[in-house]
């Protein structure tokens, strides 16, 4: 504490420390979610603070799905998330886990849902999501006040889950209700953290994801000129 009120403090970005009722109780170390849970359940699910979250990342996946733009024209893209409470894991079923549509935001630095959202959640679970700290988000409107929690995910798609285990990810969760200042729903990094997100210049402005690249690049498109459709022209 000295050290960071004198501002030589020296940040190790590889590692976390853990915090509780203003002292450390954990680290510095790597970042491991299970001890994170373990400390959550001992302390309770609003009293740890991590510092140093922002570097973690999921571990990858092996998978590969398409997804065409929301409008002709606009290279953006949605898909559905299946979310559901880490702190809960072993009780988990189909019926404790809820389906949101999020748009997939790389400019996002993390998850963005709603407090409904997050209330719905531990509801159904039984129990609140676990905490890692407060922060500030900028957006559009400026910076706004956020909870940061950990959520398991997974992506959903043709009515199920793809993913082959349930993936820990970082979320924000604003505090006002929801409303149209709020915004969309926004998945953040993690899913270029894990996978291949490519597309193709045939404006079709569709994005193909998987782990396998030579599966994707079999199943894209042809970039061809002879194949090549060109881009949409408003009538003069």
């Amino acid at each position: 504490m000295a050290a960071y009120r004198s501002g030589h403090l020296v940040w190790d970005k590889e590692k976390v420390t853990y915090w509780a009722h203003g002292k450390m109780v954990g680290g510095p170390k790597k970042m491991e979610m299970e001890e994170f849970y373990a400390l959550s359940r001992q302390l309770g699910p609003a009293g740890i603070w991590v510092e140093g979250m922002d570097d973690y990342k999921p571990e990858p996946m092996y998978l590969f799905f398409y997804m065409p733009p929301l409008q002709r024209g606009y290279a953006m893209h949605e898909f559905i998330v299946s979310i559901r409470n880490p702190n809960t894991w072993q009780k988990n079923t189909w019926q404790h886990t809820v389906h949101l549509n999020v748009i997939e935001d790389t400019g996002a630095i993390a998850m963005k849902i709603h407090q409904s959202d997050r209330l719905y959640i531990e509801r159904l679970s039984g129990a609140g999501l676990p905490v890692t700290g407060t922060t500030r988000m900028g957006t559009a409107a400026g910076e706004v006040p956020v909870d940061n929690v950990v959520l398991q995910v997974n992506i959903f798609h043709n009515d199920q889950p793809l993913l082959p285990r349930w993936t820990d990810i970082r979320a924000c969760i604003s505090r006002g209700p929801r409303n149209a200042s709020t915004g969309l729903r926004l998945s953040g990094l993690w899913l270029h953290h894990m996978l291949y997100c490519l597309s193709v210049p045939n404006n079709s402005e569709a994005m193909y994801v998987g782990t396998d690249l030579p599966e994707i690049l079999a199943n894209v498109p042809l970039c061809n000129p002879a194949y090549a459709i060109p881009p949409c022209t408003d009538p003069i």
